[in-house]
């Protein structure tokens, strides 16, 4: 299970975490002198306690975590500080992603095929993207859980059955 972390915060530069500010939900990046990006702005409503922008946020959070998995165009797709992949807090799938391969290449083989007979027009950094997201968790600053990852994840998902 591949986990990411995505936050709207009411005030982002208060977040003292570089971890966390990491995870914040950003504005698109803009060009700045030459062909440099300007530094990341944090993307925030402030909403106050009820207020509609608390919803605005969801769907804000919601759009972003979707985004998670494509294959980016736009003029940050080189940034970290812009890719979807500065969300991934646990890469569950890079494992799954190689048992994958491993298995594609055994069925090849079998059937006689070659490796690089077919036309491969993804690149390295395609390889690289998480998984799309399956399932998302919304929680509150004042409700965050105070366990292990692992907990949760049985909580939610389950006990992990063998292959």
């Amino acid at each position: 299970v591949t986990v990411s972390m995505l936050c709207h915060a009411k005030f982002p530069m208060r977040i003292k975490s570089e971890w966390l500010r990491k995870r914040l939900l950003v504005k698109p990046p803009v060009l700045g002198r030459g062909y440099e990006l300007k530094d990341p702005v944090y993307h925030t409503y402030k909403p106050g306690w009820g207020s509609v922008e608390i919803a605005r946020a969801m769907i804000d959070l919601v759009r972003e975590a979707l985004r998670i998995g494509e294959i980016d165009r736009g003029i940050g797709r080189n940034d970290p500080r812009f890719q979807t992949k500065r969300y991934v807090v646990r890469e569950g799938y890079k494992q799954q992603q190689q048992e994958e391969e491993e298995e594609e290449e055994k069925k090849n083989e079998v059937n006689g095929e070659k490796e690089g007979d077919d036309n491969e027009e993804e690149t390295k950094e395609d390889n690289d993207l998480p998984p799309p997201v399956d399932r998302l968790i919304f929680a509150s600053e004042t409700c965050l859980p105070i366990t292990t990852l692992e907990e949760v994840e049985i909580a939610l998902f389950g006990e992990i059955q063998e292959r």
